[in-house]
């Protein structure tokens, strides 16, 4: 076979494959499905970036350093999460990035 020839062939091969995966993964056939991220029900945020705003909120505090390793956030729909730690809990909303105390505030001496 001339070095032409296998060229060729080796390049359609190599098209052949690329579009057979692309469909095997991609498919394309499905498109008109809306995407995860694209549902009004799905989190734009990450359980640890909620994490990260209700700690920021208590920068200074004794507990705040144990709050960014152990608090929990549960996403509730439209945007809004529940964070907890310990015996504190706290709604954050996407939208404007709020945090607010639901109950008893984290005990921050000097504020």
């Amino acid at each position: 076979m001339s070095p032409r020839a296998l060229f060729w062939s080796a390049l359609i091969a190599a098209t052949a494959a690329f579009v057979g995966l692309f469909v095997l993964l991609a498919r394309p056939w499905d498109s008109n499905d809306p995407s995860p991220s694209s549902t009004s029900d799905s989190p734009a945020m990450t359980p640890e970036g909620v994490i990260a705003l209700v700690s920021r909120e208590h920068i200074g505090c004794p507990e705040q350093p144990l709050l960014v390793l152990t608090a929990d956030a549960t996403y509730e729909g439209d945007g809004k999460w529940t964070v907890t730690y310990r015996d504190y809990s706290w709604t954050v909303d996407e939208a404007d990035r709020s945090v607010r105390a639901i109950g008893d505030e984290l005990p921050c001496p000097g504020r």
